[in-house]
């Protein structure tokens, strides 16, 4: 059904507001099907943001659009639906109206979920022609492989532990699946010369349970549900 959600971007894009409203149709019907999927509720949601546009219920669409935001709180709200997200603040801007809050959008988004080159590209060709969305995106992305480089170093200069404290400050803070993971790897490589290895080893093994593991898991059934079908993942 994701690609269904692309399509509706490409209708909307086109201003072909009839197919538009069959697509929603269409993901009403796949709804009704799972009603409780909140995978189904988001793509819904989604093309129905794209409607208002369409529409020019520019209003409802903003707020359309900062709901969906405050879904990144969620702990199935991977990269495919931070993607979408993407598309849909940025065909929000379209509408020639002042939003200052969407840079902070975009970084939290990028903060969160550039965790690879992949992924960056992924957001990143999701901002279509906006320019300065793309490279807000980018700026994340920089900003996170930084982050990592410098506790990298701190741990190959003997403050290995200085470098697993920034990870995890860093990792709690941006819920960066990879600051996070790296924060464990290092870690373990470490250990024996950490003296509260444990108590960082704990505080690590939250940040997964609520940042990475959520994510994992959603990923692995949905590859079973969709043998053959795209995935996205961080």
């Amino acid at each position: 059904m994701l690609s269904l959600v692309l399509v509706a971007f490409m209708r909307f894009d086109l201003k072909d507001g009839k197919n538009l409203k069959v697509a929603y149709e269409t993901m009403l019907k796949e709804l009704d099907r799972d009603p409780k999927s909140a995978r189904m509720q988001r793509f819904a949601s989604v093309i129905e943001g794209l409607r208002m546009l369409n529409d020019h219920r520019v209003a409802d669409a903003l707020e359309r659009a900062r709901h969906l935001s405050k879904d990144m709180s969620t702990s199935d709200f991977d990269l495919e639906a931070a993607s979408l997200l993407v598309g849909f603040w940025v065909r929000v801007a379209g509408q020639e109206i002042q939003l200052e809050e969407m840079d902070e959008q975009f970084n939290r988004i990028g903060l969160r979920y550039c965790t690879t080159k992949s992924s960056t590209e992924v957001l990143a060709a999701m901002t279509e022609g906006n320019e300065h969305a793309k490279e807000l995106i980018r700026n994340c992305h920089a900003k996170i492989f930084s982050i990592a480089e410098t506790a990298m170093r701190h741990a190959m200069r003997g403050s290995a532990e200085v470098g697993v404290e920034l990870l995890i400050q860093q990792g709690e803070e941006t819920r960066n699946a990879k600051l996070i993971d790296m924060a464990e790897l290092v870690l373990k490589r470490h250990a024996e010369k950490i003296p509260h290895a444990e108590q960082l080893s704990q505080q690590i093994v939250e940040l997964q349970k609520q940042y990475v593991l959520p994510l994992s898991t959603r990923t692995n059934i949905r590859n079973r549900r969709e043998a053959g079908g795209m995935t996205l993942r961080g």
